[in-house]
């Protein structure tokens, strides 16, 4: 019998069913299955207490970040200013003590090829950033994350608009059946595609669109983010993508008859979401809802030094705009 193919929907509605099982704000007492003998957070907490914590919070500085992939050991991620998680942990550490605060709260929730080898390690790192009293949850979904073939095209769209039409270089190609060479006679960009007239035709790169996606996943997610007192400074919320491929395949146009010749190849994928792009309708609905106390911080966005662990949010959404049929949508301004 043919095993039916499980939906992005029902791939991330299983990720929201492990979050509510696993999240300190969302687990039962009863519900120890998922739970180690050795793990040294302090989530176990019993469920009058955690009604209680849901309103404390309000009134609490509170730190949330969900982490995209994996933050797997590694010397150069040991160090605050290059790991992403520790640099915000310690910013917002700082931003409080500035005004003579403390932060109460940090919750971090991975999710996707990540396991808990190394939770001690970020536990104490937290707690030498901040303070011995900090109350720290740490929650891992191993799940991973379904992605979206149709939009993998999206860093490397952004690349050819950047190139080719904000820069305004000559574009050349390459046949792939035979290796012939064309070169580009005039260029025009619409809301719908890139086109490039060359001396044999026309070459079309379409623009994807931006799957909404209907999934309880998000729904929990704003629920979750709802409990932390995000309308004010001393509380943020932070998504981390650290969900990341290295690249290495030619641009192809729509016919998947010519690649892009004098364009890179070699390029960091999935730092505009292109994979997972269905986290875009949900960041701009944060960005809006709590502005600057909402941040998405790019893992290996350190190759633009300015975008190291900062806020890349308006960038991604303004690419999003230029490269994809709906991003305009999506826009925070």
């Amino acid at each position: 019998m043919a095993t039916k193919s499980v939906t992005e929907i029902e791939q991330l509605n299983i990720i929201a069913e492990e979050l509510k099982k696993k999240n300190f704000l969302f687990k039962e007492s009863e519900d120890d299955s998922d739970t180690d003998e050795n793990d040294t957070d302090e989530s176990d907490a019993d469920d009058d207490s955690i009604e209680a914590l849901k309103n404390e919070m309000k009134e609490m500085n509170s730190l949330f970040i969900l982490f995209l992939g994996s933050m797997t050991p590694n010397v150069y991620l040991d160090k605050s200013i290059n790991n992403c998680l520790y640099n915000q942990v310690a910013k917002h550490n700082s931003l409080l003590k500035k005004n003579k605060e403390i932060l109460h709260i940090v919750n971090i929730v991975f999710i996707g090829g990540q396991d808990k080898k190394n939770k001690n390690i970020i536990l104490n790192k937290i707690r030498q950033l901040t303070h011995e009293n900090v109350y720290i949850s740490i929650e891992y979904i191993l799940q991973d994350l379904p992605i979206i073939d149709s939009t993998k095209k999206i860093e490397q769209l952004f690349l050819l608009k950047d190139k080719f039409f904000t820069l305004n270089k000559k574009a050349r190609f390459k046949s792939i059946n035979s290796n012939e060479r064309l070169n580009e006679i005039t260029k025009n960009e619409t809301s719908e595609d890139f086109k490039f007239n060359t001396n044999k035709g026309e070459i079309i790169f379409k623009k994807p669109t931006i799957p909404i996606i209907n999934s309880n996943f998000f729904t929990v997610l704003e629920e979750l983010l709802s409990y932390f007192n995000l309308n004010e400074i001393t509380s943020k919320a932070i998504i981390v993508n650290g969900f990341w491929f290295d690249t290495n395949v030619s641009l192809q146009d729509d016919s998947d008859s010519f690649l892009v010749e004098n364009m890179s190849s070699s390029f960091i994928s999935n730092i505009l979401f292109g994979w997972i792009p269905y986290f875009i309708p949900f960041i701009s609905k944060m960005k809006k809802m709590y502005k600057d106390n909402f941040m998405v911080v790019n893992q290996y966005f350190h190759q633009i030094e300015k975008f190291a662990c900062t806020d890349v949010s308006p960038h991604i959404l303004s690419a999003m705009k230029d490269v994809t049929a709906n991003g305009i949508e999506f826009q925070i301004e």
